[in-house]
């Protein structure tokens, strides 16, 4: 499974996630499959995944696998990527911020990195740096479904509704989930 997350395979993680079931839940398992149907454009499973692990408990254990993950491969971006997740949804934003950019120094068209910092912008509210990276994304990763939806949400927060139609339309014509 590592070694699917560090090529960003992420068919072969959402399959070796394997199935989740509401009485056995795995919280990392849950939210690494969370993350592979994400990059695969099925936007709808994903969420749904990442409503599940909602309780301290299942983030503190997100939290603890992303930072040995991060430990044991410390250049990864898609370590550093998952490790500023687990930050984020913490909402520690600093240090999600520091480690979306580190995946991204690393790897400057890694869009989930790109995605999540341009997030973490808009729940610190800062709006121009949000739509910097917004627009970078969706010209590096225009196919990316969640791309368009994050950007399409960060401008209806700037009081464009206009724009926010077009890039939700954008979106529609991304995913699987259309």
């Amino acid at each position: 499974l590592e070694e699917a997350i560090l090529k960003s395979d992420w068919e072969k993680v959402a399959e070796l996630c394997g199935k989740e079931t509401e009485v056995a839940r795995e919280p990392v398992l849950d939210l690494l499959k969370g993350h592979a149907l994400l990059a695969l454009n099925q936007s709808n499973e994903s969420l749904r995944l990442f409503a599940l692990q909602s309780g301290s408990k299942d983030l503190e254990a997100w939290r603890s696998w992303a930072e040995g993950f991060c430990s044991r491969n410390p250049s990864s971006p898609a370590a550093l990527y998952l490790k500023g997740d687990s930050c984020a949804r913490l909402g520690r934003w600093q240090e999600a911020e520091s480690l979306f950019r580190k995946a991204l120094e690393r790897a400057p068209s890694y869009y989930l990195a790109r995605n999540a910092l341009g997030v973490t912008h808009c729940a610190q509210r800062r709006l121009e740096e949000a739509e910097r990276e917004f627009d970078k994304m969706v010209k590096e990763a225009p196919a990316f479904f969640d791309g368009h939806i994050s950007k399409g949400s960060f401008l209806l927060l700037a009081h464009r509704p206009d724009d926010a139609v077009s890039s939700f339309g954008r979106a529609k014509n991304s995913t699987k989930d259309a």
